[in-house]
C-alpha cells in the first residue's frame, strides 16, 4: 500500500518503544493493522476532496484513534518483533511481496 509506504510513515512519526508503543516494519502481515490502514487511507481519500473541516475532521475521527488502535501495547502487534524508533524518525517500513497490493489506480477509468 503506497499510501503507508511512501507517506503515512513518514507523516505519522512516533517513538516506538515496545512497553508503549508498537508497529511493525512488515505491518501488511497483520490482518487487523492491513484493514485499519486501508480504512484510514479510503478515509482520508474521501476527506481531502471535501471542503471545510473534512480533513481535521478525518484526523479526529479517523487517523487519531486508528494509530492509537495500531500502536498499543496489546494491539496487533503484540507478537511482532520489538522495534524502537527515536523522535522524528519514520515508521519502520519492509516491502510487501510484489502484487499484494495492487494498483487500484488502473480500475478507475473502467466503466
Amino acid at each position: 500500500m503506497q499510501f503507508v509506504a511512501d507517506y503515512w510513515r513518514h507523516a505519522y512519526k512516533r517513538t516506538l518503544d515496545p512497553r508503549n508503543r508498537r508497529w511493525a516494519a512488515d505491518w501488511w502481515n497483520y490482518d487487523e493493522a492491513l484493514m485499519r490502514l486501508d480504512a484510514l487511507w479510503r478515509a482520508r481519500e474521501h476527506a481531502r476532496q471535501e471542503p471545510g473541516p473534512a480533513m481535521s475532521n478525518w484526523w479526529l475521527q479517523h487517523a487519531d484513534p486508528q494509530m492509537t488502535a495500531l500502536f498499543d501495547k496489546d494491539g496487533p502487534f503484540v507478537d511482532a518483533p520489538e522495534l524502537r524508533t527515536d523522535r522524528g524518525e519514520p515508521l519502520p517500513h519492509a516491502d510487501p511481496p510484489p502484487g499484494l497490493f495492487p494498483d487500484e489506480r488502473q480500475w478507475a477509468s473502467r466503466g
